[in-house]
């Protein structure tokens, strides 16, 4: 190696690589993001849509199929609910109240049935011992918690 020599490429940004190049890295992140605000995921209502989705899945892959750990019954109801609201296009439902307003009280209930089911959780913490249960409670919780972030942030 030479005194004159350059340092190796690296990712974008980094010694020897322009900073305009982007790596495929910035690329899929970019696209993501794209897709995922072009869903409508990145508005209030989409987040609590977003938190139903993800309880939802959580409750296939873990419930049905692993029969690890689940959603509160209720809490999966309201789920579908608020997927079905977010993907209605006709405006069924605003002839009863105006979307935001049905949205922000089915991401409360939602989050206050998770909230319910995490103080069971707690009190029987030690009876959850598989990797699929500690997963499967992670991913649930977490789809409790994106349908309450989305529900507090919406105007109604």
């Amino acid at each position: 190696m030479t005194s004159d020599s350059t340092p190796p490429e690296g990712p974008a940004g980094t010694p020897g690589q322009p900073a305009n190049e982007t790596s495929a890295v910035d690329n899929a992140m970019a696209d993501a993001k794209a897709a995922f605000e072009k869903a409508g995921f990145s508005t209030p209502e989409g987040m609590v849509a977003l938190g139903g989705i993800i309880i939802l899945l959580g409750w296939l892959i873990f419930d049905f199929f692993m029969s690890d750990f689940g959603p509160n019954d209720v809490a999966l109801i309201l789920s579908v609910a608020v997927v079905l609201l977010f993907f209605d296009k006709a405006g069924l439902l605003e002839k009863l109240a105006p979307r935001p307003a049905i949205t922000k009280i089915l991401g409360y209930a939602i989050a206050l049935f998770g909230l319910i089911q995490l103080l069971y959780v707690l009190r029987y913490a030690s009876s959850y011992n598989t990797a699929g249960e500690i997963i499967g409670a992670i991913v649930i919780f977490a789809g409790y918690a994106i349908a309450f972030l989305g529900a507090r942030s919406i105007k109604a």
